[in-house]
C-alpha cells in the first residue's frame, strides 16, 4: 500500500500525527481532474467457505455513473472498471484507502488507473472514490454461495 509522506508537527511536544493519520486521500501533486461522476449502485457481496466459518468476499460492483445533472453517462462494474458510453474505459487497482467518514459506508479509495478507448475517461492515470453512503458487507454470518446485494453511492472523480 502506497504511504504519503507525513509532516508531523509539534505542539507542546505531543507530535500532530492523528490529525494526519485524518488528512484526506489525493492524487500526487500535479495530477489534474478530468472529471467527477456520481455512482449509484450496489456492492455485490457473495459468502465463500473460509477458514473456521463462511464469510462474506471482497464486493464487486456494479453501479451507474452519472454527471451533476443526473444524466447516466457510464457504468462501473468488477475489475473495478469504469467505462462511459463513448468506449473509454479505466481498469483500476488500489494504492491506498481510508475509512469512510459516514458509519457503514464503504471506505474512500485511490486507485491507480489504465485506460483504453478516446473518450471521456482517455488518459486518467488515478481514480478517486470518495463522498461514500452504504455499501458496506452485511453484518453476521452467512451460507457458502450466498449473495448480499448492499446499496451505495459515491463520487468517483477521474485524473490525469
Amino acid at each position: 500500500m502506497l504511504r504519503r509522506p507525513v509532516l508531523v508537527a509539534l505542539a507542546c511536544g505531543v507530535p500532530a500525527l492523528a490529525e494526519a493519520e485524518k488528512a484526506p486521500l489525493a492524487p500526487p501533486p500535479g495530477s489534474a481532474p478530468i472529471i467527477s461522476l456520481a455512482a449509484r449502485g450496489v456492492q455485490i457481496y457473495a459468502c465463500i467457505a473460509a477458514e473456521g466459518a463462511p464469510a462474506w468476499g471482497a464486493a464487486k460492483p456494479e453501479a451507474d455513473l452519472a454527471q451533476a445533472d443526473g444524466r447516466v453517462v457510464g457504468r462501473h462494474f468488477e475489475g473495478p472498471t469504469w467505462e462511459a458510453q463513448d468506449g473509454s474505459r479505466v481498469v483500476g487497482s488500489v494504492i491506498d484507502q481510508a475509512p469512510a467518514p459516514e458509519p457503514h459506508a464503504v471506505a474512500w479509495l485511490l486507485l491507480a488507473g489504465r485506460t483504453s478507448g478516446s473518450g471521456a475517461l482517455a488518459g486518467t492515470r488515478y481514480v478517486l472514490r470518495r463522498d461514500t453512503s452504504g455499501g458496506e458487507k452485511p453484518a453476521g454470518g452467512c451460507t457458502p454461495g450466498q449473495t448480499a446485494r448492499v446499496p451505495y453511492t459515491a463520487t468517483y472523480t477521474f485524473y490525469r
